[in-house]
């Protein structure tokens, strides 16, 4: 029975250190979905919007709230790849207001529009691909651990 119970918090633990050092990767969607824009008009305006797409423009990392007035962007260093740089964050401060870590993907010309994606507070790296060759020029995906 003692086996047994030792097997059992063997594996146990096993698995509970596999699952926090597990590698998170995450993928920018290609473009903003247009369908979700809308313009917010005043009485007696209507509006409209012209945009036929927004690519991905920009991706990184931020760092605390993401209601912040000012985004902490992440200090990051840039690797030269084959197919084009990755981005490898490795400083993360230790200020509890800069605790939460974001995924940011940016669309349109100038990246004004963004979606996000929380990342889990237990990464120590990631690094954002920036691959050159794509069809919307620069794409990128994320791998954290």
């Amino acid at each position: 029975m003692k086996r047994l119970n030792f097997a059992f918090a063997a594996m146990f633990v096993f698995a509970h250190v596999a699952a926090a050092t597990a590698p998170v990767q995450i993928r920018c969607p290609d473009e903003y979905p247009r369908e979700k824009i809308t313009v917010p008009v005043p009485a007696g305006w209507e509006g409209r919007t012209f945009v036929n797409r927004l690519p991905l423009a920009e991706s990184g990392l931020l760092l605390g709230s993401p209601d912040a007035e000012l985004p902490f962007v992440a200090e990051w260093k840039e690797v030269k790849t084959r197919e084009g740089y990755d981005a490898v964050y490795t400083k993360f401060p230790k200020e509890p207001q800069l605790k939460e870590k974001w995924l940011f993907c940016g669309y349109g010309m100038g990246g004004d529009i963004w979606l996000m994606y929380q990342l889990p507070d237990n990464i120590k790296r990631c690094v954002v691909h920036h691959i050159k060759e794509s069809v919307h020029g620069v794409y990128k995906y994320v791998e954290c651990n």
